[in-house]
């Protein structure tokens, strides 16, 4: 459902609801409007946008020594192929107390390409795993290491003065002039992460999707997902698209509107026990950024 096909249900919602409020006192007649209108109308103000995304080259260290991640070294992690950090910005508004409690975000790479020659999304965050660690934390420090996987933790040292908190992590912020003893080659970031339940598909592949649950998102500008992008070296171009679905849970709904749903036509009611959904979907072309 597009987003003036939305408007147009949630219009028609509004008014067969307060029609439905004058069935309910014989030989009244229905008011202007009612609390369960009102809502489906404050329910049209949502708004979901997909920002063009940030990318970053990613570059190892230019130092004699290789820089090794276990068993994989630099020449085995740079020999055919490049890295990049992405981030996903999402403009998503609704009323305060409104908030969506579950975003549903995905992204694709080339989709054009034989999938051979496709970017994959070497990492990814969130995952569970992160969000159960950092969940409970006001903020951690979050960047890339050598081995071109992300790397949080709590920080031991006050973090730069110019990372502010963003999200999931800051937009501004340098890259680290890496030694051979230098852990990160990209950050740090002064992160702070509110989602408690991440869904997220494997790594690996030339698309991500994320499931974000169990928080309140009204005002975001930035969900916190993040992609180290990896792109063989003969590839010279890079599309992005990525789609966003914003629900809320029907059962956190108000009392009086869960109960007047159920008198409305099927294909209204199921669109608010559905969670009200909002969707919005873009494509870039980024390969000016390779």
């Amino acid at each position: 459902m597009d987003q003036e096909e939305r408007a147009r249900t949630l219009a028609a919602a509004a008014q067969l609801l307060d029609r439905r409020h004058g069935t309910l006192g014989p030989g009244d007649d229905a008011p202007a409007t009612t609390p369960e209108g009102d809502i489906a109308r404050m329910f049209a103000s949502d708004s979901a946008e997909l920002g063009r995304p940030t990318v970053h080259r990613l570059d190892l260290p230019q130092t004699s020594v290789d820089v090794r991640a276990g068993p994989v070294g630099r020449s085995e992690l740079t020999r055919e192929h490049r890295y990049y950090w992405l981030e996903f910005p999402l403009s998503l508004w609704t009323q305060p107390g409104r908030g969506f409690n579950c975003l549903e975000f995905g992204v694709a790479f080339n989709a054009s390409q034989d999938d051979a020659q496709r970017p994959v999304a070497f990492d990814a965050i969130p995952n569970q795993a992160f969000a159960a660690r950092f969940q409970a934390e006001s903020q951690f420090s979050l960047g890339v290491d050598a081995a071109f996987k992300f790397s949080a933790e709590l920080p031991a040292l006050p973090l730069p003065v110019d990372a502010g908190i963003l999200g999931l992590s800051a937009k501004a912020g340098a890259k680290v002039e890496a030694t051979t003893n230098t852990k990160l080659i990209f950050g740090p970031f002064r992160c702070a992460l509110r989602t408690p339940v991440v869904k997220r598909t494997a790594t690996g592949l030339p698309h991500v999707l994320w499931r974000l649950m169990e928080s309140s998102f009204e005002e975001e500008n930035d969900p916190g997902l993040r992609v180290v992008l990896r792109v063989p070296h003969a590839v010279q171009s890079l599309q992005i698209s990525a789609h966003v679905t914003a629900t809320r849970y029907f059962n956190l709904l108000d009392g009086g509107l869960q109960r007047a749903v159920r008198d409305l036509p099927k294909a209204i009611a199921s669109f608010f026990t559905g969670g009200t959904p909002i969707e919005a979907s873009q494509s870039w072309d980024m390969s000016a950024q390779l």
